[in-house]
């Protein structure tokens, strides 16, 4: 499996660089996730930080945040600390998922991404006020989808 992961890795990578349109960089960088989250000890995270962070939460491709806030999850619980500079777009791509009237991503996830964040985001100071930051902005309806699942 090592093998087929770096052989994959640079080929999204190198896609990623040509690439123009943002529902196929989506695509890329959600790929990009499941290979690193899945098998995090067969590639280069640390090379690959920056890349993901910065390139979320995705533009197009929306269905695609409920599987990179899985893996967002997975992936604080092993390298909590490389992720603190980017905690701004990894709380808004999993508030996202939560609360976005016209998202796909199903029910339970909604309430188990809601839960996450309510039980680990709520111990630490500064992440609670990036996720308050964050909530000003919302719609009435997005605000009332956060209470929904997130009580």
């Amino acid at each position: 499996m090592k093998n087929k992961s770096k052989e994959t890795l640079t080929i999204l990578t190198s896609w990623k660089e040509r690439v123009k349109d943002e529902g196929a960089l989506d695509n890329i960088i959600a790929a990009l996730f499941k290979l690193t989250t899945y098998n995090f000890e067969s590639v280069p995270y640390k090379t690959l930080v920056d890349t993901l962070y910065t390139n979320i939460p995705l533009k197009e491709d929306l269905d695609e945040n409920e599987q990179i806030s899985k893996c967002l999850i997975l992936l604080f619980s092993k390298v909590e600390s490389s992720m603190k500079p980017y905690m701004h777009n990894i709380l808004k791509t999993i508030m996202w998922a939560v609360i976005e009237p016209n998202s796909l991503t199903k029910e339970p996830v909604r309430r188990e991404l809601a839960g996450w964040l309510k039980e680990n985001i709520s111990t630490h100071s500064e992440y609670a006020e990036i996720l308050h930051d964050l909530s000003v902005p919302l719609t009435q309806e997005q605000k009332d989808n956060f209470a929904k699942f997130c009580p």
